[in-house]
């Protein structure tokens, strides 16, 4: 899905032959938003708003409201393009061994939602120009020496990133760069202590991270969308803590 290799030089320019300037794009929002996902989208409207914290349960959609904000933004001209990061850590009980191929072979398992939020967001024709112009899909453990301008950084699965590469990601934001972290401080998991998702929230949980443009948004059970399904099991869950 990456636009370009994962390993290219920091700020690599865009493709001479496609000029993003002249390009133009609807988004097909098929489902109705929440109150609350109403009131996030209206606060990274705000010009000054520089970053957003996302934590809540499966469900929630979390990327969804993601790409969501990315996409206006990028459509708005607000971005010159989206850059999705991901940890490598894997959401199972234990390892699938060696991945064969190039380092975009490694990442399209992970990529993988983020192009689902793309066809769910828009029609067919600009699922292919963004995910392969616009969207880069990188691993959190590339990323040093990285520097971005006017790009939307989105970190998903942010509870499997430790606490020194959640600082790395978001310290990556240069100029015009809009920063969304997402993720389950409470029950998705797959770092265990070692995960630095929960004091990260904590501590830009505040006033003073607000006036600096980091906005913290929790979600509960209450806010599952998924199906009714899903928010009885994640509600047993927490109610027999398991």
């Amino acid at each position: 899905m990456a636009k370009k290799s994962a390993v290219k030089k920091p700020q690599e320019l865009k493709e001479a032959s496609f000029d993003f300037s002249k390009y133009h794009f609807d988004i097909d929002q098929k489902f109705k938003l929440t109150k609350k996902q109403l009131k996030i989208l209206k606060t990274c409207q705000n010009p000054d708003t520089r970053m957003i914290i996302l934590d809540g349960p499966a469900g929630v959609s979390k990327t969804y409201v993601a790409m969501l904000i990315a996409l206006e933004k990028l459509r708005d001209k607000k971005v010159n393009g989206i850059t999705a990061l991901r940890s490598s850590v894997i959401s199972a009980d234990s390892e699938i061994g060696f991945l064969a191929g190039t380092i975009d072979d490694k990442m399209k398992y992970f990529a993988n939602p983020f192009g689902q939020k793309l066809k769910e967001l828009l029609k067919n024709s600009d699922v292919e120009v963004i995910s392969k112009k616009l969207l880069d899909v990188l691993p959190v453990s590339f990323l040093r020496s990285y520097s971005f301008t006017n790009e939307c950084l989105i970190l998903s699965e942010s509870q499997n990133v430790m606490n020194e590469s959640l600082f790395l990601c978001a310290s990556r934001a240069g100029e015009g760069c809009f920063v969304i972290m997402e993720g389950d401080s409470q029950h998705q998991n797959d770092l265990g202590k070692k995960s630095g998702f929960k004091r990260f929230c904590e501590v830009f949980d505040d006033k003073e991270s607000r006036d600096n443009g980091i906005h913290y948004f929790k979600f509960g059970v209450e806010d599952i969308v998924r199906s009714e399904f899903v928010k009885y099991l994640i509600t047993k869950r927490i109610k027999e803590n398991i």
